[in-house]
């Protein structure tokens, strides 16, 4: 949807620019109307087309460059208009050159994947189930031999990761939600070798959590609006639980036999029992803001996507809403999840970001959170108790997953675009090293036993130590 729109808002403001420059009665309210419509799909053309122009930029500096020469010599040599109209041929132009550069980006790097030499020589970076290392696939034909396993290594989509109750083990999961490939993997490896241990075919995993207390595992299978509740030494699955939404985060607070779960749409967030393995509140109403529900998050839209992150001193959960409508930065709500209140992060900040908010961590002793806006290529951090924005990190569009080490004050934060995982001291404001493990980085987690980082990008699940930092 959002590569539609910019084609149709970009591609409106070609035609209508060449309709208005055309129109020879410059008096009728017709051709004023044309004017009008014109300055708006531009403006709106822009606003979608500015973070992936940004992408291009920063991965195609050169060719970026180019493209900029090439409007500047077109407007200069430009007969028969005036110089203010030159101003809106350099617009016309900037959209004909900007939009099918950016197309052949988008579709090339969704369809290409990064050299795998570049992360299996880092001695830093182990693999987990990657197609750059031959060892960790090499049993999956036998446990589905009747699949054409070229074609599934080629499209498989590293989805999720989460640790067991087992040290050294850990789950990972791929797949597509709204495409159903032929194999959707939940498997348990062995993070030493890489070698996969238990695997079965379950519909794409978002999320998952397992407890130290029940050696039981819960995990987010977002497609089939449910929860999967197995053993964790076995891998039977004890329980299937429906769910009204579709469950794409978990959150367990320290200390708490509660495990919060994130929805697309309301409930936004509901609270699941460890010890009896059912839903034993729903936090309907959470996302309604002046007494009307936020578009992304209603009842019946199912696009939304909520990440959270829980204050231990002051026992509150926080909320990130997935919402490019409404200038809604945050709910907090009690850690019963009874009342919420909305904080904002301000009219232009919000429209530079476009209402996508992924990553969210938070220091209680700094009294800080740090919210990730994807678009806009910023760390933002506040004030948690005000709310108030006190510095902002830039590193780039495409910054999205986080997590954080709260003893030495790191932001881990996965760039989906260029393919880094950044190393940022939040003390100091700055990156302070980055790690090379692949592009499309979905999700990332932090490992303090260990001082690893366990992630997924377009090479497969990797493992990567960050003890040096």
């Amino acid at each position: 949807m959002f590569f539609y729109l910019i084609v149709f808002f970009s591609a409106g403001y070609v035609a209508l620019d060449m309709l208005h420059h055309r129109w020879r009665d410059k008096r009728t309210p017709a051709r004023a109307m044309v004017c009008k419509l014109k300055v708006l799909c531009g403006a709106i053309g822009f606003m979608y087309l500015r973070p992936v122009l940004q992408g291009f930029a920063s991965s195609h500096p050169a060719l970026a460059l180019a493209a900029l020469a090439g409007i500047a010599a077109l407007v200069a040599n430009a007969h028969g208009y005036r110089p203010a109209a030159r101003a809106w041929l350099a617009v016309r132009w900037f959209f004909i050159i900007a939009l099918p550069l950016t197309s052949i980006w988008f579709v090339a790097f969704y369809n290409t994947k990064d050299d795998c030499a570049r992360v299996i020589s880092d001695a830093r970076i182990r693999p987990l189930l990657s197609t750059c290392a031959p060892h960790t696939v090499d049993n999956l034909p036998q446990q589905f031999p009747n699949q054409n396993w070229k074609a599934v290594l080629r499209s498989i989509q590293p989805r999720s990761v989460f640790l067991s109750t087992t040290p050294g083990l850990a789950y990972i999961g791929t797949g597509n939600e709204e495409e159903h490939e032929p194999v959707q993997i939940l498997g348990l490896v062995q993070r030493s070798s890489g070698r996969l241990l238990r695997v079965e075919n379950t519909p794409a995993v978002f999320r998952g959590f397992c407890d130290p207390a029940t050696k039981k595992c819960t995990a987010a299978i977002s497609g089939a609006s449910a929860l999967y509740v197995f053993d964790d030494a076995t891998g039977k699955r004890e329980k299937t639980i429906k769910f009204p939404v579709r469950p794409r985060f978990l959150l367990h607070p320290p200390d708490s036999r509660i495990l919060y779960i994130g929805g697309d749409r309301d409930p936004i967030v509901s609270m699941f029992d460890l010890d009896t393995f059912s839903v034993i509140k729903q936090g309907r109403g959470l996302a309604f803001y002046r007494k009307q529900a936020l578009k992304c998050l209603g009842d019946d839209e199912d696009q939304g996507m909520t990440f959270m992150a829980f204050n231990t001193k002051t026992r509150e959960l926080n909320i990130t809403p997935e919402c490019p409508i409404y200038n809604t930065l945050l709910i907090r709500t009690s850690e019963n999840i009874e009342k919420s209140t909305h904080h904002d992060l301000g009219f232009f900040n919000h429209l530079w970001s476009m209402g996508y908010f992924m990553g969210m961590e938070i220091d209680p002793d700094l009294n800080e959170i740090y919210i990730t806006g994807t678009l806009s290529g910023s760390i933002f951090v506040y004030d948690y108790t005000t709310m108030k924005l006190k510095d902002t990190i830039r590193i780039g569009v495409g910054i999205r997953e986080t997590d954080y080490d709260p003893k030495r004050k790191l932001l881990f934060a996965g760039h989906y675009i260029n393919g880094f995982l950044y190393v940022v001291d939040v003390r100091g404001r700055a990156v302070r090293g980055r790690i090379f493990i692949g592009k499309r980085n979905r999700q990332l987690l932090f490992d303090p036993a260990t001082n690893r980082v366990l992630t997924t990008s377009a090479n497969g699940f990797l493992d990567v130590d960050v003890s040096e930092f």
